[in-house]
């Protein structure tokens, strides 16, 4: 039903919000069952369906942001927190996750100073 109300009018927001929703539950429960998370995906795809439709909005980038960290795509997760940052820049997860991309990356200087600036 949602797919169809999405189709139907992609401008829509809430069914693209609601769908999300139940696909994240959908991942905790299989995170919780020791199984995969098979949703990163479609909800990343959520996402940029939405900023296609109605143009770049923070919570559409820092929804990108956390997905593409969780999922470990640091190039992507990079451009999404850097764009969520942009958009409202005390978004305390996205700094928080663009943070622990650096500290993935190995740019330990990089994520201390992305701290730091969140203090």
């Amino acid at each position: 039903a949602l797919r169809a109300a999405i189709a139907a009018n992609p401008k829509f927001e809430p069914a693209y919000l609601i769908l999300d929703d139940y696909y994240e539950r959908q991942d905790q429960l299989n995170k919780a069952l020791k199984k995969p998370m098979r949703f990163i995906q479609s909800r990343r795809q959520l996402f940029e369906d939405l900023i296609a439709q109605k143009g770049s909005k923070h919570l559409y980038y820092a929804k990108l942001c956390e997905l593409d960290t969780i999922d470990g795509v640091n190039e992507l997760a990079l451009k999404s927190c850097k764009k969520a940052l942009e958009l409202d820049k005390n978004d305390l997860d996205s700094t928080l996750y663009l943070a622990q991309i650096y500290k993935q990356s190995d740019n330990q200087k990089a994520a201390f100073e992305t701290l730091k600036g969140a203090l």
